[in-house]
């Protein structure tokens, strides 16, 4: 699987009347070290997760980023738990490019782009979320990257695609993106300027660190919930197990590789 390097300058524009950035539309709740400790290792059964989505639904959350491949049926109390979730709140899930998959899940005509696209990454199989996941999903959104340039859409299965980030920033501003003839993708107010591959390209950039809610304060009802009320709440995993990515500036897990990324198209304005 591909990663893109984190702590990026992104070549995109924000209108003046977009003033709000990444902390206004989204939160970040990881499983930690210490969620381990009190639920056990990931992969958590996913009851706690179908709790912990409830638990944001309640909350008043506009959606839930789900960080985690779900392409494979579990015991089904907790698959049916999860299932009643995900029908609560809008979910994205995520998706990725593998060929040597077998046997994947077929991927839902609705999240398949009317306009095909030319796209950097292209391939015939992947990790597509199990049926009964996917038919209930929001959107679905892939996840492979490349180099120092996003893709905000990829090629599966000779159809375009989308891509998790661009998703995201779909379901947090009430807006689905449009390709317009100056070769820039605009999401509301955002436009972000697009290479000959429907790519942002980048350059390296130190980001500060953000806090995250840990998952088992979800869990345990801790006093959060202003934090989550009206965002987009992404959900993933922070602790040792996550594959990390060596850059210049250091190694990062991959979840909150995605983060910072994400955080970065947001708040970024070119000059």
């Amino acid at each position: 699987m591909k990663f893109l390097i984190p702590f990026l300058f992104l070549q995109l524009t924000i209108n003046d009347s977009f003033a709000d950035g990444f902390d206004q539309h989204f939160a970040t709740v990881f499983i930690d070290q210490e969620t381990e400790k009190q639920y056990g290792p990931v992969p958590l059964d996913r009851s706690l997760l179908a709790i912990a989505i409830n638990t944001l639904a309640d909350a008043g959350a506009k959606g839930v980023i789900l960080k985690f491949f779900i392409d494979l049926a579990k015991d089904e109390p907790g698959d049916k738990a999860l299932v009643k979730a995900i029908s609560r709140i809008p979910v994205l899930l995520q998706a990725r490019i593998d060929d040597s998959e077998p046997s994947p899940n077929p991927l839902p005509t609705r999240f398949i782009e009317t306009q095909l696209i030319t796209t950097s990454i292209n391939a015939k199989s992947g990790w597509i979320p199990h049926p009964k996941f996917s038919s209930l999903a929001y959107d679905i959104g892939f996840v492979d990257y490349e180099g120092l340039a996003v893709s905000f859409f990829e090629t599966y299965q000779g159809q375009t695609v989308k891509s998790l980030l661009l998703a995201a920033i779909e379901l947090a501003l009430g807006e689905k993106a449009v390709i317009e003839p100056t070769k820039q993708l605009r999401v509301g107010a955002i436009k972000f300027n697009l290479d000959n591959l429907n790519r942002v390209k980048v350059r390296l950039r130190s980001e500060p660190d953000f806090n995250y809610i840990p998952f088992h304060h979800v869990m345990q009802q801790s006093d959060w919930s202003n934090r989550v009320k009206n965002k987009v709440v992404i959900l993933g995993y922070v602790g040792p197990k996550i594959p990390r990515i060596q850059t210049e500036l250091g190694s990062i897990s991959a979840h909150e590789l995605f983060v910072r990324i994400l955080k970065i198209l947001f708040d970024h304005r070119q000059d």
